[in-house]
């Protein structure tokens, strides 16, 4: 994760660590070199970074760089459920809490690649919010559940104008 990566100097030192992960994965795996170590599964980067450091985003094999974009744009449409249009509703997920700028979101963003990208974990497993990745049935269940147990709460949440905004 990259926090306020503004100047030229600090676009360069994240670009060189970034490089390190191509160099190492271009060498193979003989016996000279160390074991292969993997690009990082995410490249997470806080929106008051530099226009330049921005491109370098990515979640799974979702990538923000041109001339990727447009192709991952076009196929994450095309297959909502493929691999792609996962990492781009992660991207999408870890960038709206990134830009909250609060410790704890900058947290979640990282439990929610992990979890999507690595293992289950269970405080981001139980996002309330629908998601292609839950599926439509449990996304049923969850909306079910949260009107047998708060219906008259919600309704008076959404009838309170303040609350309603805020929503």
């Amino acid at each position: 994760m990259a926090l306020g990566i503004l100047t030229p100097q600090e676009e360069a030192r994240f670009q060189k660590a970034l490089d390190y992960f191509a160099i190492i994965s271009e060498q193979g795996d003989d016996s000279t070199t160390s074991p292969i170590i993997p690009y990082p599964a995410a490249v997470l980067i806080d929106p008051s970074s530099s226009t330049q450091t921005l491109k370098l985003r990515s979640a799974g094999p979702y990538r923000v760089f041109y001339p990727a974009k447009a192709m991952n744009d076009a196929i994450s449409t095309l297959t909502p459920f493929g691999p792609l249009a996962a990492g781009k509703r992660l991207l999408a997920k870890t960038e709206t809490l990134l830009a909250r700028k609060s410790s704890e979101d900058y947290i979640f963003a990282i439990l929610f690649c992990i979890h999507g990208l690595v293992t289950d974990v269970d405080v981001v497993k139980s996002d309330i919010n629908p998601s292609w990745e839950k599926g439509v049935v449990r996304n049923v269940k969850e909306f079910k559940k949260m009107a047998d147990c708060c219906l008259p709460e919600i309704q008076a949440a959404f009838g309170d104008p303040q609350t309603k905004e805020a929503i």
